[in-house]
């Protein structure tokens, strides 16, 4: 381990249990509501999973967008300067809202080719249920960048608690209400009151009232913490260009990597689409479980972000190179206690998922390999990255990343899963290759400090 300081450790701490928590949580309640899904039947959790990952192309593009803001704010706060922290904060709010509104008005008006193109070849059934789900969780794409930079800006200014406390509500709220809205209130003898289950529509409901529910929270909670925001300046709000131009510099490269990179997993969700049903729907299982395992390795990476932007705003080099590396060996450390878990328990974690044989068989297999893989490749493909964005270095993580993932995971994911027939799992073996090259890559950029120079 890096040798730091007990004051940096504790820190560490200070900022990984809420951020660990508030991911678990997430996570826990995301596999939940794949598991309630799941009792529509496979064309059901097909059509969602296939959605979700369009959706998440997106989702996630906004995520890294939001990265700006908390690199602004957190180097700002790392200066103790307070007023730049919440203009840095305003800005940030007002370029997410504005993109992710851009974003959901392109999407709705093209969606009949957006839903040609992502499951023309899918079942009937798959694609009606896609459709509906579509017409409604498109809406979602403001409130989640709203929700991501607002967490950002909390966790940055020493507030971490708070996004803990209200992504765990937005997940329960969301968990309830999908069960409600999905399979309706019985109607027998002595009800007060019930309706018919929505089912499709239930999910894509309830996921939307839920982040309208943790936007107020999110506003309440930013107003209330040191006026971040004020709501009743809005009339009086004027785009500062230059701080514009420090977030949107880290961010759109973030997010541009984020999202050529997210298309280029949903392009191999197209080559097992081909595969047939049951591959789809062990694909959105596997992925589920995945994001399990990954859970200590998500929150790493978030607080790697807000911790190497506060040490270089404080101009502290070195406690920033050695902090990357110690939150990934955490990682490794954290990831593999889970794989060990999951990996004899593959078949029993599959079955709660889906009864259909085949399914079972092919989410148990997958789920296995992840155990292994994972733990030794993912915390270095992906949290090294997340240091240097946090580092300001976000250009080159942009370049290389696309090119590893589009030269490597989804060409040979062709390759192996449809040219030579390796099937589904020949699709995830891409993307292990992938990972080791990432992880080699990335490495060997941060111990050699290329990412300081723009900061000496």
């Amino acid at each position: 381990m890096p040798n730091l300081t007990i004051s940096v450790r504790k820190d560490v701490l200070d900022l990984s249990v809420p951020v660990l928590t508030e991911q678990l949580f997430i996570t826990s309640i995301g596999v939940l509501n794949t598991i309630i899904a799941s009792g529509l039947g496979k064309q059901a959790i097909s059509a969602i999973g296939t959605i979700d990952s369009f959706n998440n192309i997106i989702i996630m593009f906004l995520n890294s967008l939001a990265i700006g803001g908390t690199v602004a704010v957190a180097k700002y706060t790392g200066q103790r300067n307070r007023n730049a922290a919440k203009e840095a904060a305003n800005q940030a709010l007002f370029s997410a809202l504005v993109i992710s509104t851009l974003i959901t008005l392109a999407a709705a008006l093209f969606r009949d080719r957006i839903m040609l193109s992502l499951i023309g070849k899918a079942e009937k059934q798959v694609i009606e249920y896609a459709i509906s789900y579509f017409a409604i969780t498109v809406f979602n794409f403001p409130l989640t960048a709203f929700s991501f930079v607002a967490s950002g800006i909390l966790r940055s200014t020493g507030q971490q608690d708070k996004p803990m406390k209200i992504n765990i509500i937005i997940n329960i709220v969301n968990v309830v209400l999908s069960y409600v809205l999905i399979y309706g209130i019985p109607t027998g003898k002595g009800a007060l009151f019930g309706f018919r289950g929505l089912g499709v529509k239930g999910a894509g409901i309830a996921i939307t009232v839920a982040r309208l529910a943790g936007v107020i929270l999110f506003i309440y909670a930013l107003s209330g913490y040191d006026n971040m925001i004020n709501l009743g300046g809005i009339r009086h709000f004027n785009i500062n260009f230059k701080m514009q131009k420090l977030i949107l510099g880290i961010g759109l490269p973030a997010g541009m990597e984020s999202f050529f990179f997210n298309v280029g997993k949903f392009v191999q969700q197209i080559f097992i689409i081909s595969l047939g049903t049951s591959s789809l729907a062990a694909n959105t299982i596997s992925w589920s479980v995945f994001n399990l395992i990954v859970i200590p390795g998500n929150a790493f990476s978030i607080v790697t972000v807000t911790m190497v932007g506060s040490f270089l705003g404080m101009r502290e080099f070195e406690e920033a190179k050695k902090i990357n590396i110690y939150l990934v060996k955490l990682a490794m450390a954290c990831c593999a206690i889970i794989g060990v878990l999951a990996f004899p328990l593959a078949t029993v974690i599959a079955s709660v998922y889906s009864r259909d044989p085949e399914v079972v068989r092919l989410t148990a297999q997958l789920i296995r390999i992840n155990a292994v893989m994972i733990p030794l490749l993912w915390p270095l493909s992906f949290i090294v990255p997340s240091g240097l964005r946090g580092a300001g270095d976000s250009v080159f993580t942009l370049v290389f990343s696309i090119s590893s993932l589009w030269l490597v995971r989804v060409l040979l994911s062709y390759v192996f899963g449809v040219v030579l027939n390796f099937d589904i799992v020949g699709v995830w073996a891409a993307m292990y290759l992938d990972w080791i090259l990432r992880s080699a890559v990335f490495y060997r950029r941060w111990v050699k400090g290329k990412w300081m120079e723009s900061h000496i």
